[in-house]
């Protein structure tokens, strides 16, 4: 898997032709700028049916696609979301009617017109060229995790998800989930450095574990590692490699002057008898892993139909969760949104909490995970709009009537076959203007049944609800799927925006997202601003608005209020 994340960093540029055209391609072909490479290392290949175009697409990875007008719609129907720039061939009449269409446009056009400005094309090659390269860094940048050089959480369950999809009666798929044991006593006793250190030796004894074998590692959380070694024959094999990884890690570490003995504990699920898709298998590698965590020593369960955990909590939680709907322990507070060149509140985010009667204050992390496995979300979603329409109303009258609410919305609320009646309901009874509501969906949400999905937002748009993709980098987002959802803002992660200063990584993934989504007028919001550093740098790369505790602490409603009011008596004086 490392190695796979490296060459996402490839230097050759492959052009694929799509054509009768070959002595015209050539000549567009040798005007390629090298501005950006040691050495004009390209390949180009000429598709001439546009039979072979889906195999050459798989086979050849293009950075460009150039194609004819006569081959455009063709081409387009075999191309996919995560499809290469194109640049189109055709007469200046057919680029204006196609950048009208509502079909899926070209990157770029060359009129024939202008066949003979060879400064044009050269520019015109230059700058798709650049945009491949930007998101490709963008993916390679966040498919790892920083810390092990190893892939991250969002890359390990979208491969596995694609093993999933390849495995055959003849083979089994094995997932292990890994958990290091008494690990947060490393970070107290010797302190988060020491700790970094552990975590970086783990992985490098996994990688040198299964450098040979085909298999995928990730880091899936602080402490918690995850593999998934496809193609195995019988379980026995899958058994022994798991008894090799509890040996491997049995050995003392050396961290921060001391040698440190820590155990660890596996869950094993074996697939496809632990399931079909991702959300099976993981579910099961968990109860697996929990089991073995509850016995001494390094130790590893496999999951068997039947194996369960102890779920008494969950279900009196679960309980408590109902009672919370209908006794109103639930709350939304609002963090400011701040204009990057103004400093004043533009919009804010309805961030939720429960007051739990005996437990305290809860913060969703709490107990949205519950909700979502229960369904419970549905119904605590509609509670979230019907309460922040309610709160824009109370704005308007204290007010305050252009101020924009986003609210999280989860997958469960795109299932329910209602969303749209019941949203509109809440709309109407609030006599609140729809385009002041935005919903906030992470790419979980919007790229699962993607077709069912895009039919609902877009559906909502026209009721004139706007829309914002949270989180943004931290999983496989992509610039392409954006433009096919009625996407009017993206909010980079806080994790980017914490290390932009100290990490150039970091600083080239927020610089390349503020580019790229400027050029598709998309607006973008910095999460987690904590100094002025980070926000003076922000707004020098052209940030749109910044969240964060720097400019505010989450605030209740009539807290907002008055804050808003004081703002803008400050403006008037």
């Amino acid at each position: 898997m490392w190695r796979v994340v490296r060459q996402l960093r490839r230097r050759k540029v492959k052009i694929l032709l799509v054509g009768e055209q070959p002595d015209l391609f050539r000549h567009l072909v040798s005007l390629l700028p090298s501005w950006q490479y040691n050495e004009p290392r390209w390949q180009w290949s000429h598709c001439q049916s546009i039979d072979e175009l889906p195999r050459s697409l798989n086979y050849l990875e293009p950075d460009l696609v150039l194609i004819s007008y006569e081959n455009y719609e063709r081409v387009v129907a075999e191309l996919n979301d995560s499809h290469p720039p194109i640049i189109l061939l055709c007469e200046e009449a057919t680029c204006y009617q196609l950048k009208q269409s509502a079909k899926i446009p070209p990157v770029d056009f060359i009129p024939y017109s202008r066949l003979s400005d060879d400064e044009f094309i050269r520019r015109t090659l230059r700058y798709n060229l650049e945009q491949t390269k930007s998101k490709r860094d963008i993916k390679g940048l966040t498919c790892y995790d920083r810390l092990t050089g190893i892939a991250n959480r969002a890359w390990f369950q979208e491969t596995l998800a694609e093993e999933l999809t390849l495995l055959t009666n003849s083979s089994l798929l094995g997932v292990l989930l890994i958990d290091l044991d008494g690990f947060s006593k490393v970070n107290q006793a010797l302190g988060h450095q020491a700790g970094d250190s552990l975590i970086w030796q783990v992985a490098e004894r996994l990688k040198q574990v299964y450098s040979d074998s085909g298999s995928y590692i990730a880091r899936v959380n602080g402490d918690e590692f995850g593999l998934i070694i496809p193609d195995v024959n019988h379980q026995a094999q899958l058994i022994l490699q798991t008894k090799q990884t509890l040996q491997a890690l049995a050995d003392p570490f050396f961290v921060a002057g001391h040698q440190v003995l820590i155990g660890c504990s596996i869950g094993l699920a074996c697939c496809p008898m632990a399931g079909s898709t991702i959300d099976e298998v993981l579910t099961h590698a968990h109860v697996a892993l929990s089991k073995a965590k509850k016995q001494l020593g390094n130790h590893y369960v496999i999951y068997e139909p039947g194996l369960k955990v102890d779920v008494s909590d969950g279900l009196l939680m679960e309980a408590e969760l109902r009672q919370a709907l209908r006794r109103n322990e639930l709350q939304l507070l609002y963090q400011p949104r701040v204009d990057s060149q103004t400093n004043r509140v533009s919009s804010v985010e309805g961030l939720l909490r429960w007051h739990h009667p005996q437990r305290g204050l809860l913060m969703p992390a709490d107990f949205i995970p519950l909700a979502e496995r229960t369904n419970l979300i549905v119904p605590i979603g509609y509670w979230v709009i019907n309460q922040a329409c309610h709160d824009i109303d109370l704005l308007g009258k204290w007010g305050i009537g252009d101020l924009h609410v986003a609210i999280n919305l989860s997958f469960q609320q795109f299932k329910d076959a209602k969303l749209l009646a019941t949203v509109s309901h809440i709309i109407k009874k609030h006599q609140v203007r729809p385009h002041l509501l935005e919903f906030e969906l992470t790419e979980t949400a919007m790229l699962q049944e993607q077709a069912d999905v895009a039919a609902k937002m877009k559906a909502l748009q026209q009721l004139g609800i706007n829309f914002a993709l949270d989180d943004f980098g931290t999983g496989f987002s992509s610039f392409s799927h954006i433009q096919g959802l009625p996407i009017n803002t993206i909010k980079i992660d806080r994790s980017f925006v914490k290390n932009m200063l100290i990490n150039r990584g970091d600083q080239v993934i927020v610089g390349a997202i503020i580019e790229l989504a400027h050029n598709l007028s998309l607006t973008v919001v910095a999460e987690g601003v904590e100094t002025c550093a980070q926000a003076e740098w922000l707004k020098m790369a052209g940030c749109d608005e910044m969240q964060g505790f720097l400019l505010s602490q989450p605030l209740n409603v009539e807290e907002l209020c008055q804050r808003l009011v004081e703002e803008q008596a400050v403006r008037a004086y």
